[in-house]
């Protein structure tokens, strides 16, 4: 899901939280060593994404915040303009091949590796972690039966 967050709304803040969860406290976010990437070169992007940052002139960047139940993906195409992309970790799917690409039900995002700073890949390690973490502790509420 795709809000427009360029202006606060109460509405859409509760909806983003009850999908991934609260941002993470200061003390919680230093004691993991940051939850946000630094600002990341996108490559390319899928057709839906393109309404978001056609009218983007220049390079386009985007930055990632881990939240605990998923990620969101901060788009700006200015400084009045803001886009956040919501995935929880059960719709995310992420290749870390020549390109780091995220993908969620068609929708996806592939970031240029050769721009990446040292921070960024140390995020990246966070990111699988959290989402390993996330599936280790999933637990179905009835076991299914085949």
């Amino acid at each position: 899901m795709i809000y427009d967050t360029s202006i606060k709304n109460k509405q859409i803040i509760r909806k983003i939280n009850e999908r991934l969860g609260h941002a993470y406290s200061f003390m919680k976010s230093i004691r993991m060593g940051g939850t946000g990437s630094n600002r990341m070169l996108i490559s390319q992007c899928s057709e839906d994404m393109k309404e978001y940052l056609s009218k983007f002139q220049g390079p386009k960047y985007a930055n990632i915040e881990l939240r605990p139940k998923g990620i969101i993906v901060h788009l700006k195409r200015n400084n009045t303009t803001h886009h956040s992309w919501v995935i929880p970790f059960y719709k995310l799917v992420i290749y870390n091949t020549d390109h780091f690409a995220i993908y969620e039900d068609g929708k996806f995002i592939k970031f240029d590796r050769s721009a990446f700073r040292e921070s960024n890949n140390k995020f990246i390690s966070k990111l699988l972690e959290k989402k390993a973490k996330y599936w280790s502790d999933f637990k179905p509420e009835e076991e299914l039966i085949f």
